[in-house]
């Protein structure tokens, strides 16, 4: 289905939100999506650093996603959008082919990481994408599926009102899959960069800066959850993902945190500016150029935009090499903060527009499409296109991005488009060629390139390392095809000679035994800074220390306390930095075992959706 579109023969520009409205005498073309892939952030979740074995997604974060979900089918799938005065930019892009009712996973790839939240955010949006088609009264059904018919000739419906079952690609740590989610994690060169980064003297002087702030805070809320030591600038991103959970899910804390000002100002806002900042800063190498290590040969603290540019130019050449038959149509990766403002920080999309600096917001998209342009004169009588695919001079590229729901205004539920490396506010849409070319001078050229700019010893480049001292690993992007079976190959290889070391020196266990340093990794999910002994600070004031709580502040803490109860002291949080040590899901207390993995766990959210835990 192709949607029309005009363009000016005189130019009169507006510019508005990094997009432009040209009012001139119009030439009409026909605009053909190829192909889109979209990275969202995940939605409304218990906190990082919550006194429970696991984060996971609230109900009003999955309904977050399954808004996200819906918003994308009318664009690519349905046709019932169209553009008005207070959306210039045109909502519907249907993707030639893509199925509208009855779900084809081969169009598709999703791809999660495997712990709780990431995956059930992957659902939550695939349930909206492809919602279940109930049957009629009459017991018909647009997804009339031949296998669903059995031999007395009536129709069986999937279960739960024949949901649709998209299948989710999950990956862990140890699959080269897991950069494109997220680039940081495992990457001891960017955490070398993080340390510089916490002992330099800017970082310092912020920290001294905002510790009346975060004093008041903790006082307020932080009291049984997080040491009084730590509340601080260094855990800044932590304690606002703490605090803004609270003021969604606690009314005392609501009418608390939305009523009290810091030096003039909402508290919640500076939480958020000071959170933002600093995640700008580890994810930038531009605001971070003074914690940089000189020698470095490319900026390491982008290293997570790096990885997303590196997919999405790969998907698309696929798609491109191989004329549409290569690739999927529709893409979704599923990850959390650092790739949004990595991303925003190597594309340059902060230089011109200081927004991508801050926090996404839940449910947020960072959007590319590819598309073909054909003037209507040179199609059918009709003015269809032609079946043929595009050639590379009829080929554009744009950028889109929709903020989530929390962070949008009246009138702000629509996609923006943006420009990308620099360019005019006019010029948000690219020549193939052009957008090759620049995505591919930012990104990560393969998981080899990631491997050795990070210095990581995870198990794929342990393997990947191996070839190339072979010389057989070359450049190149990373297909899911490829990706997936260097994974499996490696990893395979590599638990095979880890497992006859294991029988040879005393036998094989079933239960993981962690090391210290990763069971602190583990047990405080994300977001912390600082390195820590294990023990309170000696001269950092404990909760006896602090100035005495009026009534107001002990019954906020009870209401506090009621919705997260404490945990031991031996439990408490502790800091390195917001990357994951290991996935979310080895958070508890200890590594079930392979016979009590089988078993059905419970979760408060239906999921039909099933996701399928290979790549």
């Amino acid at each position: 289905m192709l949607r029309l579109k005009s363009i000016a023969a005189a130019l009169c520009l507006f510019i508005s939100h990094g997009r432009h409205l040209v009012q001139a005498q119009v030439v009409q073309y026909n605009e053909t999506t190829l192909a889109s892939v979209v990275f969202i952030r995940t939605g409304d979740h218990t906190p990082f650093f919550l006194g429970t074995d696991s984060t996971r997604l609230t109900s009003s974060g999955a309904q977050q996603l399954y808004s996200a979900g819906s918003f994308f089918r009318s664009r690519y799938i349905s046709s019932t959008g169209n553009t008005t005065a207070s959306s210039p930019v045109q909502d519907v892009a249907p993707i030639p082919g893509l199925s509208a009712e009855a779900l084809d996973n081969e169009q598709l790839f999703f791809l999660a990481h495997e712990d709780n939240v990431m995956l059930v955010t992957a659902e939550a949006f695939a349930q909206g994408l492809y919602p279940p088609s109930p049957l009629s009264a009459n017991g018909s059904s647009a997804l009339l599926d031949p296998s669903s018919i059995i031999a007395n000739n009536t129709f069986t419906s999937s279960p739960v009102s024949n949901y649709q079952y998209v299948a989710i690609g999950s990956t862990n740590n140890d699959d080269p899959t897991s950069i494109i989610l997220a680039g940081n994690n495992n990457c001891p060169a960017w955490q070398s960069a993080l340390n510089s980064y916490t002992s330099s003297a800017a970082f310092a002087e912020q920290t001294n800066t905002s510790q009346g702030l975060y004093l008041t805070v903790g006082s307020e809320v932080l009291n049984g959850v997080l040491d009084p030591s730590e509340w601080d600038y260094t855990n800044a991103y932590p304690i606002y993902d703490y605090v803004v959970y609270q003021a969604n899910h606690n009314h005392t804390v609501a009418a608390w945190a939305n009523s009290t000002t810091y030096n003039g100002e909402n508290i919640l806002v500076q939480l958020r500016a000071l959170a933002s900042q600093q995640l700008w800063e580890l994810n930038s190498p531009d605001a971070a150029a003074q914690f940089q290590d000189a020698n470095a040969p490319k900026p390491i603290f982008s290293v997570s935009g790096a990885t997303v540019a590196m997919s999405v130019l790969d998907i698309l050449q696929q798609t491109v090499s191989t004329q549409g038959g290569g690739a999927q149509r529709l893409s979704v990766f599923v990850g959390d903060v650092e790739p949004f403002l990595g991303f925003a920080s190597v594309s340059q999309l902060a230089s011109r527009s200081p927004a991508f600096q801050g926090l996404p917001g839940y449910g947020a998209a960072m959007v590319w499409e590819l598309y073909s342009v054909e003037d209507i004169a040179s199609g059918g009588d009709d003015g269809s296109s032609s079946s043929a695919f595009p050639s590379t001079d009829d080929l554009w590229v744009r950028f889109l991005f929709r903020n989530g729901s929390d962070q949008l205004g009246p009138g702000d539920e629509e996609l923006l488009e943006y420009p990308l490396f620099g360019r005019d506010p006019d010029q948000t849409e690219m020549k193939w060629t052009d957008f090759e070319e620049l995505m591919g001078g930012v990104a990560v050229a393969s998981p080899y390139d990631w491997c050795t700019r990070c210095d990581a010893q995870t198990l794929f480049c342990l393997g990947i390392n191996a070839l190339a001292s072979n010389g057989t690993a070359g450049g190149g992007g990373l297909s899911n095809a490829v990706a997936g079976v260097i994974g499996a190959a490696v990893t395979i290889g590599v638990i095979l000679i880890l497992a006859l070391i294991a029988f040879v020196a005393g036998g094989l266990r079933l239960h993981t035994v962690r090391s210290p340093l990763i069971a602190l990794v583990s047990r405080r999910k994300r977001g912390v800074i600082r390195r820590s002994t294990g023990q309170p600070s000696s001269n950092a004031p404990d909760s006896e220390g602090l100035p005495p709580q009026d009534n107001k502040h002990e019954s906020l803490q009870s209401a506090v306390t009621a919705v997260d109860e404490p945990r031991d002291e031996s439990d408490r949080v502790r800091i390195i930095g917001h990357s994951k040590g290991e996935s979310w899901e080895m958070t508890s207390v200890r590594r079930l075992s392979l016979e009590e993995d089988d078993k059905d766990k419970v979760d408060e959210m239906a999921k039909p959706v099933e996701a399928r835990e290979s790549v």
